[in-house]
């Protein structure tokens, strides 16, 4: 009977030895790629394979946050939500008070307000008077109105102008222009007694500019200028009208009739934009 070692010495017999190198040269192939990455692993390679794994997953996350920004903004405010309130007895109480939410969302809106305000710089010579004209000019309640009026739009230009007028407290060239506008206004209209009202209003402001800008006292030449008128109507009864009227170097070569003297004068007293007595 044949032993397991004698069995073993027939199949080497058995071999082809050119079968043999076939298989040795295969074994070698699949072993050499292992010994290459072994020895990228052992010379730095490693690290290498660690940074572009590690680019790879940071440019995943970018990815993923991408679709989970919904979910981070939720997470956020649930967060922000809890640091504002806290429980006790199984209640929810808020750290501020509704007035105290109120007043600062106030707040926070004036700060919006007074950051979209024009920030307007005048150059270093500009005195205090050329200031006020210029943002007089420049108010959009007064630009808004006289475009309002141009159009035809009394109701909204009259609106826009007193808001104008309010606005210039402190400014009398903003509240002589904003007037201005207003007798312009009432006079279209034919709004006699408004007309009146609003030139008053327009003197103060007329007398409240400086010096040099067209300040003086304008109430007292508009009196004056009315007593005229009224003195001359007084006239016309004793017929010395006519010969003043007829004297005067401007109106000497025109034709003025008498009759139409009075009636003249009692129009112009009457669409007279102040009273006086």
């Amino acid at each position: 009977m044949k032993t397991t070692e004698d069995k073993l010495k027939e199949l080497i017999k058995k071999l082809d030895f050119g079968d043999v190198r076939v298989l040795g040269a295969g074994i070698l192939l699949l072993l050499l790629p292992i010994i290459f990455l072994a020895f990228l692993s052992g010379s730095g390679g490693k690290k290498r394979a660690v940074v572009i794994d590690q680019g790879r997953l940071e440019q995943m996350a970018a990815r993923k946050n991408v679709f989970n920004f919904g979910q981070k903004q939720a997470e956020s405010a649930i967060k922000t939500n809890k640091e504002t309130v806290k429980t006790g007895s199984g209640t929810w109480f808020s750290k501020k008070t509704p007035e105290q939410a109120i007043a600062d969302e106030l707040r926070y809106a004036m700060q919006i307000i007074e950051r979209s305000k024009p920030d307007y710089r005048f150059p270093s010579d500009f005195t205090s008077a050329q200031k006020q004209a210029y943002l007089a000019e420049h108010n959009e309640s007064l630009t808004s109105g006289r475009g309002a009026l141009e159009m035809g739009n009394y109701s909204e230009a009259e609106r826009l102008l007193k808001a104008a007028y309010e606005e210039g407290t402190g400014n009398p060239f903003l509240m002589a222009y904003a007037m201005g506008e207003l007798c312009s206004l009432y006079e279209k209209i034919g709004d006699l007694k408004a007309l009146e009202g609003a030139f008053k209003l327009y003197m103060e402001a007329i007398g409240k500019m400086p010096e040099g800008f067209g300040g003086g006292n304008l109430g007292a030449a508009v009196r004056n200028a009315f007593m005229s008128l009224k003195t001359l109507r007084e006239s016309v009864a004793s017929g010395r009208a006519s010969s003043y009227v007829a004297q005067d170097q401007i109106t000497s070569s025109m034709p003025i009739l008498p009759s139409d003297i009075e009636p003249g004068i009692i129009k112009t007293l009457k669409t007279f934009p102040a009273k006086f007595d």
